[in-house]
């Protein structure tokens, strides 16, 4: 953390921050710093009444990312289990801040992978637009195509039948224009034809 940066080397932040272990000062008015009037340690007992002091990093990965500090206000040694207790203190509060760390990544990603599922559905529903569209200007098209082929195999009954509109629906109108117009001309053949069959043999008849 930058505040540590800036304190003294010599400190008991200082030292804690070069070593990355407790720094244990049983009498912080007896020690060099305070009689060299280094604020922060003038401040810590003077204004905060500090005698005994405890400083506990908090260490992860190699780095310090913050410390643990007790003191009393009386000079009186912290014993070594009570040491051992700050510095598992320590220790699970940097347990704790990598979880909350890993849970704010989980939640980040949460919302992110829940926008990407919007972003699909969203774009899914486009998809079905389009497919929509698309079927909506290829059938008529389609269904004039079968009945031309029908047309072309001389079934003169098919017609296109789909509710279409606009130019779709021209093209439904001109394709069965066409099969009635080609119907009935084919028809008239046949009737000429057949026409021209009775006399031919009505004349074959009275020549005899």
């Amino acid at each position: 953390p930058p505040y540590f940066r800036d304190v003294d080397p010599n400190s008991a932040f200082g030292r804690m921050r070069t070593r990355l272990e407790p720094v244990h000062v049983e009498d912080l008015k007896a020690g060099q710093a305070y009689a060299d009037r280094i604020p922060i340690r003038t401040d810590l007992v003077d204004l905060g009444r500090a005698r005994t002091f405890l400083a506990v990093p908090l260490v992860k990965d190699g780095k310090l990312i913050g410390a643990f500090a007790v003191y009393r206000d009386e000079v009186r040694a912290f014993t070594p289990k009570q040491i051992e207790l700050v510095t598992g203190f320590s220790d699970q509060a940097v347990i704790a801040m990598e979880n909350v760390r890993l849970f704010d990544e989980v939640q980040v990603r949460t919302r992110e992978l829940a926008q990407s599922v919007e972003d699909l559905r969203a774009l899914g529903e486009v998809g079905q637009q389009v497919n929509a569209t698309l079927d909506a200007v290829v059938l008529p098209v389609q269904q004039a195509t079968a009945v031309l082929e029908r047309i072309a195999a001389r079934d003169l009954t098919a017609r296109v039948t789909g509710d279409f509109a606009g130019d779709h629906g021209r093209i439904r109108d001109a394709v069965n224009a066409a099969a009635d117009a080609l119907s009935g001309a084919l028809t008239e053949v046949q009737q000429a034809t057949d026409q021209v069959s009775t006399a031919a043999e009505q004349i074959a008849e009275a020549s005899q």
